[in-house]
């Protein structure tokens, strides 16, 4: 097994299901205490949806949200839209990964598609 790259270098880490976690003891111990969903349609600072906690610890020491649970917050956030994806740029493609990796940058987004029906058209 490899190590995991910096984090600088990736959006996310691989965790093992069952590992023992330990809780943040202080903030000083986290580079930034909270991982931020965004909007990708609007400018900053008015495109936070909301944020959530860094609780998630990778074996290289770096703290993250876990994956499963950003996505599905954001997809009920955002009036159940379970096609959307979280993306680490407001244009950009769904993240590749599994369900139980880390997110470790400070900002994502969470991206809907475009869907016809979305906007009050509906195919007959």
């Amino acid at each position: 097994m490899h190590p995991p790259p910096p984090a600088a270098e990736t959006s996310f880490a691989t965790i093992q299901p069952g590992t023992d976690y330990e809780i943040p003891t202080s903030q000083e111990s986290l580079p930034e205490t909270f991982v931020t969903f965004c909007h990708p349609g609007y400018e900053a600072p008015f495109n936070k949806l909301f944020f959530l906690p860094r609780v998630e610890k990778t074996p290289n020491g770096s703290w993250g949200v876990h994956y499963l649970t950003a996505l599905t917050a954001c997809q009920i956030v955002a009036n159940n839209a379970f096609d959307g994806y979280i993306s680490d740029q407001a244009d950009g493609a769904p993240l590749t990964t599994n369900p139980d990796s880390v997110l470790l940058r400070s900002r994502y987004f969470f991206i809907v598609p475009d869907r016809p029906e979305r906007n009050g058209y509906h195919p007959g």
